[in-house]
């Protein structure tokens, strides 16, 4: 591929079009530009003008006006436009994520009572539109010593959580640990005190559309209270590890495991893809690497069918 693709008129054509005419026609549009087509998540090797959007929403779900076309035609061929989600872009001011924060998004922190603090990875709903926070069971169930209806807090206690003031949400349901056998999945859910105290969005990433599966060479995202937005990719999959717990060493299998992309703390982050679907939940890591269990093997195990990403 030729280094400078504004030397191929088609791509420059495109891109000029995009600029001039479908930029100042829809709000929602947050960029353009030259780049490779992704297809589930993975680069395509086609160049293509890309047109950002702040949430990638399937076509049926746009106005008929606002539909962006599948290719532009320039004089000499026709240059395929591929759509990708952004979020809303901004200065990238310093954000404390172990902060107080009301609505608390995802990516903030958060714990039981008697933990120290973790991430608050996801915002479900129910059929009833009740809101729930996902993250782990080490973040929100104190490795299996926490009772239903205990308080979490936001932030959480290491980071200045007041059991008075900061009580966000409380334990509904955990998947307990066990230690004399494989665990498969490092999750729990709390039931908020106050909707309105809970935003969708997570921090630096967006809103979240579904789920997906992780797979050997996908580049995934995550946004957590101690490193924030990183990225990473998925070098292993069906891992069996062992993971020192403060309750012992406890065996995991069926996890992904990715290149080092979080720090104790970012325990409860939510994993993406880059169209922002979740593919898993991070919970343990090293120096060199980051775990996940697989998002649906999360939903199984809370039984998280009916619920939807709010």
């Amino acid at each position: 591929m030729n280094r400078n693709p504004l030397k191929d008129p088609a791509l420059a054509y495109a891109l000029a079009d995009a600029r001039e005419r479908l930029m100042p026609a829809d709000p929602s549009i947050t960029s353009v530009g030259i780049g490779f087509g992704v297809k589930g998540g993975v680069e395509t090797g086609e160049v293509c003008l890309q047109v950002g959007v702040e949430e990638k929403r399937p076509p049926e779900a746009v106005e008929s006006a606002l539909l962006l076309p599948r290719a532009i035609r320039a004089p000499a061929a026709e240059v395929r436009v591929d759509v990708v989600p952004t979020g809303v872009l901004q200065r990238l001011d310093a954000v404390d994520l172990r902060a107080r924060v009301r609505p608390a998004a995802p990516g903030y922190s958060i714990g039981h009572v008697a933990c120290t603090a973790g991430t608050l990875g996801a915002v479900l709903t129910d059929k009833r539109r009740r809101r729930y926070i996902l993250s782990n069971n080490h973040v929100l169930a104190n490795e299996n010593a926490a009772a239903t209806g205990d308080a979490i807090l936001q932030p959480g206690p290491a980071d200045g959580g007041d059991a008075k003031t900061g009580v966000i949400a409380r334990l509904h349901a955990f998947v307990p640990l066990v230690t004399d056998g494989a665990n498969f999945v490092d999750c729990a859910l709390a039931a908020a005190e106050r909707d309105n105290e809970l935003a969708a969005q997570v921090h630096a990433i967006g809103t979240v559309i579904g789920t997906g599966a992780p797979y050997l060479g996908l580049t995934v995202r995550k946004s957590g209270r101690t490193t924030g937005f990183t990225t990473g990719r998925i070098r292993r999959v069906a891992v069996t590890a062992r993971i020192h717990y403060g309750c012992g060493i406890l065996v995991f299998s069926g996890l992904a495991e990715t290149n080092q992309m979080s720090a104790p703390g970012d325990s409860g982050s939510l994993i993406v893809d880059q169209s922002n679907r979740a593919v898993g939940l991070l919970f343990a890591g090293s120096i060199f690497s980051t775990l996940m269990c697989p998002i649906e093997a999360v939903r199984d195990a809370l039984d998280l069918g009916d619920m939807t990403w709010f």
